[in-house]
């Protein structure tokens, strides 16, 4: 069974990672590499599991938001019409998507936005989106040194 990985999102408060990785080990997820950090109270989590869809339907449970990895994270103006030009912008380019979410609204006018779109489709979204901030697994939960 190969690791996939998938975000993860939710309040940042004292305890809640182990809460989350006890919880996945009691759903009988395995964890692999594991990525996180907070930002602006809110805790972004990045994180390999096995397997990937149980691990995805159990965290739907929690008050985590679980993101997948054929997920394009975005920084967006928070305004009217920029979901809407995202979307036009990927479907000019033939890309399909599955769906938009708008995962947190910021205090400084940005949005942080979930493009999900057909796997094979993940590098084309990213290069239609360049010119907006696209985040990557490490800019979610940077690597440590």
């Amino acid at each position: 069974m190969n690791k996939r990985w998938l975000s993860a999102f939710a309040a940042d408060r004292e305890g809640i990672m182990g809460e989350l990785l006890s919880f996945l080990r009691t759903e009988g997820i395995t964890v692999g590499t594991v990525h996180a950090h907070s930002v602006e109270g809110d805790l972004h989590v990045a994180m390999e599991v096995t397997p990937y869809d149980d691990a995805l339907r159990a965290l739907r449970r929690t008050e985590f938001t679980a993101v997948s990895d054929e997920v394009v994270l975005i920084q967006l103006e928070d305004r009217p019409g920029a979901l809407a030009s995202v979307a036009a912008r990927l479907a000019d380019e033939n890309v399909n998507i599955r769906g938009i979410s708008t995962l947190k609204r910021y205090p400084n006018g940005l949005g942080l936005v979930a493009v999900a779109v057909v796997g094979d489709e993940l590098n084309a979204a990213r290069g239609v989106l360049s010119d907006l901030r696209v985040l990557v697994r490490e800019e979610i939960a940077p690597q440590s040194s």
